[in-house]
C-alpha cells in the first residue's frame, strides 16, 4: 500500500504509531503529551468517524490538564494487523476484542511508557460501543491487575 499523506492536524496534536496492540499497528492522535503525569483520557470513535473526528475537541481536553488520546480503532483508518479480506473471518471485529483493543492501549501507554512522558497513571474511556463496554469492564480490569482505591475515573 502506498505510504498516505499527513493528516492536517491543529498544531498541538501528533499522530503516530503503537505497535503490538492485540495484534495490531495502531496508528493514534495525541495532544496534551508534553507534560508528565496527566491523566489521561481515550477518546474512541463510532461508526464511521476515525481518530480525526476528535481534532476539534482534543486541544481543549488537553488544555484542561488531560493527556488525549484518540487511535483509529480497529478496521478503521491507518490502523493496521487486522483480516482484510472480504470473506475473512469478523470475530476480530466482536465487541470483547475491540474493548481489548482499548484498554491494550492504555496498557502500553502505562506499561511502556512509550516515552517518559507519556505514561499513564489514570485513564477515562470515552465515546462509541467499545468505550461504554469497557467501562463496564475496566472494575474487573482493575481487580486482576491492582487497585486504584475505587476511584470509578482510572483504569489501572
Amino acid at each position: 500500500m502506498a505510504a498516505l499523506p499527513d493528516v492536517p492536524l491543529p498544531a498541538t496534536i501528533r499522530s503516530r504509531y503503537v505497535d503490538g496492540i492485540n495484534g495490531l499497528r495502531m496508528h493514534v492522535l495525541e495532544a496534551g503529551f508534553e507534560t508528565t503525569g496527566r491523566p489521561c483520557v481515550l477518546l474512541l470513535h463510532g461508526f464511521p468517524e476515525l481518530a480525526f473526528s476528535w481534532r476539534k475537541v482534543m486541544p481543549k481536553l488537553a488544555a484542561a490538564g488531560y493527556h488525549v488520546i484518540a487511535p483509529d480503532q480497529r478496521g478503521y483508518g491507518r490502523t493496521t494487523g487486522w483480516n482484510a479480506d472480504y470473506d475473512g473471518d469478523l470475530a476480530s471485529f466482536r465487541l470483547p476484542n475491540l474493548v481489548r483493543d482499548a484498554l491494550g492501549l492504555v496498557a502500553a501507554f502505562k506499561e511502556r511508557g512509550l516515552e517518559r512522558q507519556q505514561a499513564v497513571s489514570a485513564a477515562v474511556l470515552v465515546g462509541g460501543r467499545a468505550g461504554q463496554t469497557a467501562d463496564l469492564l475496566r472494575d474487573g480490569y482493575r481487580q486482576g491487575h491492582g487497585s486504584d482505591g475505587g476511584r470509578r475515573d482510572a483504569v489501572a
